[in-house]
């Protein structure tokens, strides 16, 4: 996981990021047909690009919680 580049994880050149290793675990989920198209518009890597939209969400969740 890549943080401080961006919300998908589009790093500039020259921008500083942390690289991060967490457990992969398999999952069978249903996406509506257009959620993933958008995913995969971009080609390869589009379920790094899932995982990290959902990261980004449990991340904002969590800052909330601590306020």
């Amino acid at each position: 996981m890549t943080r401080g580049c961006g919300f998908l994880g589009g790093c500039g050149i020259g921008e500083v990021f942390l690289q991060e290793h967490f457990v992969l675990a398999e999952l069978y989920a249903r996406l509506d047909a257009d959620v993933l198209a958008w995913f995969k518009r971009e080609g390869r890597g589009y379920q790094t690009r899932i995982n990290r939209a959902l990261r980004g969400v449990m991340w904002e969740e969590e800052r909330k919680s601590w306020k």
